[in-house]
């Protein structure tokens, strides 16, 4: 029998374009993992309005991944802690995650989960989904990485390996205090920071913007994002009134003539971002 193979979706929270989740696919059977770690919640760089589109676009995750028929385990705690338990639960399993470009925190916490893999005889494999490469000794060969990246073709939602019984079962052994119900635990956080301008969570949203953004909103764009004055309007984000949240981000980019609002003299270029009942 195939071993558990778990994703942890951290900030690339999709299942169309997910690199990790494909190669995991391809593995075994797949467990998603979605964590509340109050610890990064609670840093100065994270607010209400962060946690909001976070738990916006979480449940339009949810959604997708019921209609994928992808088990989610939604948990709350400190990581790797939660490994641990899961761990515990289920037995040896494989780790997959994206390439997280985040904050010190977010860096040492990896670094203790990492620390915990090896110990615990755990696989964790991480996977690059932006333009960012780790351990560079000098960028002589970045722009060759990145072109190789950015043309890859995009990844369709894979074909998911229903969890076995047994499986279903051990994950029932987790204690009730490490899960977090639903979307709570952020949607908490979102009652503390009120902004009415934020940009909303959800891929439809996100699709929205692109689409205003491409037909309209990106014409003089290398101009405008500097100038504090218009840079909310022709940024690529969100055109309203505040800067919007940073949790998730733009990872693949593409030529498309057809669609594109082109700068005076610039390229046409594209932006496109792309639960089981263990109680």
């Amino acid at each position: 029998m195939s071993r558990l193979q778990v994703v942890w979706f951290k900030r690339d929270i999709r299942l169309e374009d997910h690199p990790a989740l494909s190669a995991a696919t391809a593995c075994g059977p797949v467990l998603g993992l979605v964590v509340y770690e109050p610890s990064l919640w609670a840093y100065p760089d994270a607010s209400g309005r962060q946690a909001a589109f976070y738990a916006e676009s979480l449940e339009s995750f949810r959604a997708e991944a019921d209609r994928a028929s992808l088990a989610v385990l939604f948990l709350r705690g400190e990581m790797p802690d939660l490994l641990e338990a899961l761990r515990s639960a289920v037995g040896i399993f494989d780790l997959w995650s994206h390439e997280e470009t985040g904050n010190a925190p977010s860096f040492e916490r990896d670094k203790r989960v990492a620390a915990w893999a090896r110990r615990s005889c755990v696989v964790w494999r991480e996977l690059p989904q932006n333009n960012v490469v780790r351990g560079l000794k000098n960028r002589d060969h970045w722009s060759e990485i990145w072109d190789r990246r950015m043309t890859n073709e995009a990844l369709a939602v894979p074909r998911l390996e229903m969890l076995s019984q047994r499986v279903v079962e051990n994950l029932r052994e987790i204690p009730q205090q490490l899960r977090a119900d639903s979307l709570s635990p952020w949607r908490d956080i979102a009652e503390t920071d009120s902004c009415p301008g934020r940009q909303a969570g959800g891929r439809a949203q996100g699709l929205r913007l692109l689409k205003t953004f491409l037909q309209g909103r990106g014409v003089g764009y290398r101009r405008q994002m500097s100038s504090p004055g218009t840079f909310q309007k022709h940024g690529s984000r969100n055109p309203g009134r505040d800067q919007p949240p940073r949790r998730l981000r733009v990872k693949r980019v593409a030529v498309d003539p057809t669609q594109t609002a082109r700068d005076d003299g610039g390229a046409a270029s594209t932006a496109a971002q792309q639960s089981f009942d263990f109680s």
